[in-house]
């Protein structure tokens, strides 16, 4: 493994790699470690929806940005670029797991711990007079090839947003979008399988919009999250509040590497 070096310039984060080979440019160490410990713990690669050809997380992207909790105030300040080799054509998974667990417990004396705390959910389920779905038309959108994206003009993707359409959407997409936007992660207890094209009210770049990196946001609930649960009766849906278990990564100890 080469050591981490420390940056200080631009956003960073960017990650690039070949097999048995990682690099981590300008990074801070809250999302390197969120990376290693959560997106990749067991160096498997996300699992792909067959409806959507979109990949599915581990927890949904807000889960995801509060996994991390305790450490010193510099591991989201400070930025290091970090370089790693594995014996062997390793997959990016597993380099950017497991492999980037052992530097960062070598370099960074990095120590964790895993708790298991109740969070506050929404269950979404059928309302009564039961669901008003329309099934995805045959055509309506196209499923992500991930080895051979589109070029040129986009078609419409499968659980993407167009307009003011979602197309092609499993609903257990659909929650992971919703999650992204309210308060609290959303949760898929209809029992509703399929794909279906969604009509929502506002624009689409305002329903998912992106988490800014090495960020750990609030969501608190807005006029969107307001107009986007006014948009789930109208589908025969409803959310319901529950509780849940969640499981957060403590970091106990990790200290700055020494100059290189």
């Amino acid at each position: 493994m080469i050591p981490a070096r420390s940056g200080k310039s631009g956003r960073g984060g960017r990650v690039t790699g070949s097999p048995g080979r990682l690099k981590v440019e300008c990074g801070t160490l809250v999302t390197v470690i969120r990376s290693a410990y959560v997106d990749f713990e067991n160096g498997m690669a996300w699992p792909v929806d067959a409806s959507t050809g979109r990949q599915v997380p581990p927890m949904s992207h807000r889960r995801i940005n509060e996994a991390i909790q305790g450490g010193p105030s510099w591991i989201s300040s400070d930025r290091y670029t970090i370089e790693a080799r594995a014996d062997g054509a390793q997959s990016m998974a597993v380099m950017r797991g497991p492999t980037m667990q052992t530097l960062l417990e070598d370099r960074f004396k990095l120590k964790t711990h895993r708790e298991t705390k109740k969070v506050s959910v929404y269950e979404l389920r059928v309302a009564k007079g039961g669901p008003r779905l329309q099934r995805a038309r045959p055509g309506s959108c196209v499923i992500l090839n991930r080895d051979h994206p589109p070029v040129g003009l986009l078609p419409r993707i499968c659980g993407g947003f167009s307009g003011d359409y979602m197309y092609g959407t499993t609903l257990a997409n659909l929650c992971q979008q919703l999650s992204a936007v309210l308060d609290r992660d959303v949760i898929d207890r209809t029992g509703i399988e399929g794909a279906f094209d969604i009509h929502f009210q506002g624009p689409p770049a305002e329903l998912a919009p992106g988490v800014p990196a090495d960020a750990s946001p609030t969501f608190p609930r807005s006029e969107l999250a307001t107009k986007l649960e006014g948009a789930i009766p109208r589908l025969g849906l409803k959310l319901d509040t529950a509780e849940s278990f969640g499981e957060f990564i403590v970091i106990d100890h990790i200290e700055r590497p020494d100059a290189n």
